[in-house]
């Protein structure tokens, strides 16, 4: 399990590497990875981070409409398919919208959250999302009750709901990636997956 006081830096920073950049997602991913860096981790995650990091300042040399189109061939429309759809439900159920998207509302609504319409609740990044808004959660809770709460949601979340398809679809990421940030986020997935166990 990775600790809980680098979570919250964890989730926010892969949550936002899965939306599609703009003109400020430069800025915003090179804090939040120096952020996560500043988190003090060791061996095989440190160099990964170090190398994620390194491939990011590549790509602020690359044009934003091919960070998007790369962006936009691995998780949205690619042809003839897209690469790594980042839904919980096309990889467990092979469909968009499935029984485990159906799940996901129901516990987001259990914690007082809705998704908005735009997006599917088990999008990768919303799931992420939902991690980190429970470790901000985590980080006020003012009784053992509150805080054993929060650690058991996060930990239960993980183990239904990411532990089962994140495998593959860091595989698929590294695998199908042609700009070595998408490719170097796949291997960070992997190390965050065998971390948390």
């Amino acid at each position: 399990m990775i600790p809980f006081d680098k979570q919250k830096v964890l989730w926010l920073t892969l949550a936002r590497s899965l939306v599609l950049p703009d003109a400020g997602w430069f800025d915003t991913m090179s804090s939040l990875i120096a952020d996560l860096k500043a988190a003090g981790w060791e061996g095989i995650m440190f160099r990964l981070l170090e190398d994620w990091s390194s491939a990011l300042e590549d790509l602020k040399s690359e044009p934003l409409e091919e960070v998007q189109y790369e962006y936009t061939r691995l998780f949205v429309n690619g042809y003839p398919k897209t690469a790594c759809p980042p839904y919980e439900s096309v990889y467990r159920e092979g469909t968009m919208l499935g029984e485990s998207a159906m799940d996901v509302y129901l516990i987001y609504r259990d914690w007082g959250l809705e998704v908005s319409e735009e997006e599917a609740g088990d999008h990768l990044a919303v799931m992420l999302e939902f991690l980190y808004y429970l470790a901000s959660l985590r980080e006020v809770a003012d009784d053992e009750e509150k805080l054993k709460a929060v650690e058991e949601a996060i930990e239960g979340f993980w183990r239904d709901h990411l532990k089962p398809w994140l495998p593959q679809f860091a595989g698929d990421l590294t695998e199908s990636a042609e700009m070595p940030f998408y490719a170097r986020l796949g291997r960070v997935l992997t190390e965050v997956n065998s971390m948390m166990g």
